[in-house]
């Protein structure tokens, strides 16, 4: 199974996503004959994301939904990223409703965690739910709301930026942030600021690809 999931891994690297597919699958299955929730847990994990890039939107919310019920509570970073993944997909599809839902929850998760202020991946888990919850509401003109959340993912961002990467989330928050300029929000200062951090941001990431 260990094998198969490099195997998908590689062919997932290189763009051959089919390819890449059918060893995720193959994992998945072997994790099911031997009954090894760990197995078919990363498996479809890996299997949603593939499905994700290939732009088949209800096959990847379906298999982020088995994987989140296939880990346990002790692995609370991949439960809250499944959840997270369903609330981007949502909201891409405009089912606004079911992100916010999907969000909530993977904050919660973050939250609920005893470890969650320690754990940087689980923070990052939660400051990705508030990100998005702030992109769900902009749409739906809740202006508010959406400031309050980029505002608490733009600090928990900055907050374990030394531990994690975190810029491109933390770029894509400040743009969040930058364009509510267009409400009376935020002031026109405050907004050109963060616009410009977004964008230094951006430009030395791609410096670096």
């Amino acid at each position: 199974a260990g094998f198969l999931h490099q195997k998908g891994d590689t062919y997932s690297r290189f763009g051959k996503l089919n390819e890449a597919l059918e060893s995720y699958k193959e994992e998945e299955e072997i994790g099911e004959k031997v009954n090894d929730r760990f197995i078919q847990a990363r498996a479809s994990l890996s299997l949603a994301g593939t499905y994700n890039a290939l732009g088949k939107d209800i096959e990847a919310i379906e298999t982020y939904e088995r994987s989140f019920h296939q880990w346990d509570e002790g692995n609370p970073v991949e439960r809250s990223k499944c959840r997270n993944e369903i609330g981007f997909i949502c909201w891409k599809i405009n089912r606004n409703n079911k992100a916010i839902e999907n969000y909530f929850e993977a904050w919660n998760i973050a939250q609920t965690t005893s470890d969650s202020n320690e754990n940087f991946y689980l923070r990052f888990q939660g400051a990705r739910a508030l990100k998005g919850l702030g992109n769900v509401y902009e749409r739906l003109c809740k202006h508010q709301d959406a400031l309050k959340n980029y505002e608490q993912a733009k600090n928990i961002f900055e907050e374990i930026a030394e531990e994690i990467e975190t810029r491109s989330e933390l770029a894509w928050t400040l743009l969040g942030i930058g364009s509510i300029v267009i409400y009376p929000v935020v002031n026109s200062e405050s907004a050109v600021i963060n616009l410009e951090e977004a964008r230094d941001i951006f430009r030395e990431i791609d410096e670096c690809t």
